[in-house]
């Protein structure tokens, strides 16, 4: 049972042997990266009501009667009562939206964990507001557990620890906040005005060295696995283009794309005396490969020793280009995938008026600007939080 790498993992065999169903959306949301397995577990429990609480030990006939240990209330122990209408755990859910800026009306339990998942938040906030439902009622039920024999645990350590657990995810999940503060309502406001860096970067096509074509290629998977072309365009040392083919494929992932578009584009400069040629590729994975860098996946294994085979028989390199240099290509893939069933032009006159303008763009070396966010390590939550009062005042 092989997997993207081409590696037998159990994993993999599992996939294929297990019957599936169709996923839910409720416990799509629970397994969330970065919690810890037993917190992600209890809470699937509670959605099915696998816990020995009060309620479902009544209706097994282990026992009478069992009353709320966290209140004074003296209500029966149910899932409803224990983890949401308690007051002390009300409490705690109203401490932990207070500091959002949001409003949820805590009516039922599993509507309130659903509004939670899909509170409106930055990015950086979405994981963070989709565990807290876990967290609080994870360290809810150490609280009933340590109180039923004879431990106490008060609201502020109750409190504590959530917000410890809360700390710690968004530790693991953005490391390189060298200054996330360990306060809830910090977290809450350091996130959602963080901001990444900016980088930029000037591409262009550079056009080869004398009496050398260049071979640009580009695969396109919409869905990846879905529908999906190759593409490839030949250009002389001038800049003038030579030759450009784009088909569809059946279905299939970007890297088969990839690895088709070019063994497809090195075979007809090979075959139609186009050598040497400096085949350019904007996936970095498919450079790698051929550079032994990475392992070959399984998937196109083929195609990589085709490749390999042509390198060694013709004078032909490869090099990786980023996209914003590679447009010719990208537009090619893109326009079949979309309208034309194949395209295939031998001159410029032959080419749509935007592939016209690309060609002379590149001739004349216009710069397309790259530009990249980057993780702000150094982001210094005193700046962040004077920012905030400052706009308060």
């Amino acid at each position: 049972m092989l997997n993207g790498s081409g590696k037998f993992i159990v994993r993999s065999a599992w996939e294929i042997l297990r019957i599936t169903e169709v996923k839910k959306e409720i416990f799509d949301n629970i397994w969330v990266k970065g919690v810890p397995f037993k917190v992600s577990f209890f809470l699937w429990r509670v959605l099915k009501k696998r816990l020995p609480i009060g309620e479902e030990l009544i209706k097994m006939r282990v026992v009478d009667n069992v009353r709320c240990c966290c209140c004074n209330e003296g209500a029966h122990e149910t899932f409803q009562h224990l983890f949401l209408t308690c007051p002390a755990t009300m409490r705690v859910w109203e401490t932990f939206i207070a500091a959002t800026g949001n409003q949820i009306h805590f009516l039922q339990l599993v509507v309130t964990i659903k509004k939670w998942w899909k509170v409106d938040s930055p990015a950086k906030l979405i994981s963070l507001y989709k565990s807290i439902p876990a967290f609080i009622l994870w360290h809810v039920w150490r609280r009933r557990n340590a109180t039923r024999h004879g431990e106490s645990m008060n609201f502020s350590n109750l409190i504590f620890e959530i917000n410890r657990s809360l700390y710690n995810l968004a530790r693991t999940r953005y490391p390189w906040l060298k200054y996330l503060p360990k306060q809830w309502p910090l977290i809450v406001q350091f996130l959602e005005v963080y901001t990444p860096l900016i980088s930029h970067k000037v591409v262009a096509w550079e056009k080869p060295q004398r009496d050398t074509f260049k071979c640009s290629c580009d695969g396109l998977s919409k869905g990846n696995p879905g529908p999906s072309t190759i593409g490839f365009c030949i250009r002389d040392w001038e800049g003038n283009l030579r030759y450009a083919e784009a088909r569809k494929l059946t279905e299939s992932t970007s890297l088969i794309a990839e690895a088709g578009a070019i063994k497809v584009g090195m075979e007809f400069c090979f075959n139609n005396g186009m050598t040497p040629v400096v085949v350019e590729t904007n996936s970095l994975i498919m450079k790698k490969v051929l550079d032994g860098v990475s392992e070959v996946p399984w998937s196109i294994s083929l195609e990589i020793q085709n490749i390999k085979c042509l390198m060694e028989k013709g004078q032909i390199s490869m090099k990786h280009i980023y996209r914003e240099g590679n447009q010719l290509v990208d537009y090619f893939t893109n326009l079949v995938v979309h309208f034309v069933g194949t395209l295939i032009s031998n001159s410029l006159q032959e080419l749509p008026g935007e592939g016209k303008n690309i060609i002379l763009l590149d001739k004349n070396r216009t710069a397309n600007i790259r530009i990249q966010k980057c993780q702000n390590s150094n982001y210094g939550f005193q700046d962040t939080t004077t920012n905030i009062y400052n706009n308060i005042s």
